[in-house]
């Protein structure tokens, strides 16, 4: 499925996205279950800045919510142990659903 456009970007394109803006847009594209488009921007912004804490952390949600539970559990590496606690207690509440 092709990413959709974001609607504060009309005509644009969401590779072309600041990566000041991304963060932001790949939260209201997860919040509106747009999981895919979420999860390249995610990605995009962890290819760039591979420590921004909350996309590690909402990726991992998303990969939770789409039942890649291992792919979740990857994302908790010790040395950024301290922004996973959120995530670990998440998928520990949620592991039934």
């Amino acid at each position: 499925m092709p990413a959709k456009r974001h609607s504060s970007l009309p005509g644009k394109s969401l590779q072309h996205v600041s990566l000041k803006d991304a963060l932001p847009i790949a939260i209201q594209l997860h919040q509106t279950g747009h999981l895919e488009a979420a999860r390249q921007m995610y990605e995009r912004i962890l290819k760039l800045t591979p420590r921004q804490a909350n996309a590690v952390h909402f990726l991992g949600v998303l990969h939770h919510q789409m039942g890649e539970h291992d792919r979740a559990a990857a994302m908790m590496v010790p040395e950024q142990a301290g922004a996973f606690t959120q995530l670990r207690l998440f998928i520990q509440r949620h592991k039934t659903l």
